[in-house]
């Protein structure tokens, strides 16, 4: 099946900030992330993020994230993405408070600030 319009943005946009040897493909819905290297060889691993047009800019700043991570520490394609797959997970303490609106999200909040003297935690 020939590109869609969004894919092909996405990959210029790839190509436009990251240069040469990064690429992304669909593969069994999700997104695949490929780095050529430039003595032929390739690595790739598939990112958890739907392969789809609405989530095209999580794609780009999930490969951008994961080009950090392989430059800056020296680490393979695959750590890279499981790191950044890992630091993007919902800590379970914050599971759902956001889904529950924002007087959920003042409540966890202000259960941060028990214990305080008065004058600190002052809520006129």
């Amino acid at each position: 099946m020939p590109a869609q319009a969004w894919e092909k943005t996405l990959r210029k946009q790839i190509k436009d900030n990251h240069g040469f040897g990064w690429n992304v493909i669909a593969q069994s819905g999700k997104t695949k992330l490929t780095r050529f290297y430039e003595d032929g060889t390739k690595s790739a691993k598939t990112l958890p993020i739907e392969w789809k047009s609405t989530n095209s800019v999580a794609i780009l700043n999930a490969v951008t994230r994961v080009r950090e991570l392989v430059e800056s520490r020296n680490i393979s394609l695959a750590e890279a993405v499981r790191l950044d797959t890992e630091a993007l997970a919902v800590p379970e303490e914050h599971n759902g408070t956001a889904d529950q609106g924002w007087p959920a999200v003042v409540e966890e909040y202000l259960a941060t600030k028990e214990g305080r003297r008065s004058s600190t935690s002052r809520r006129d």
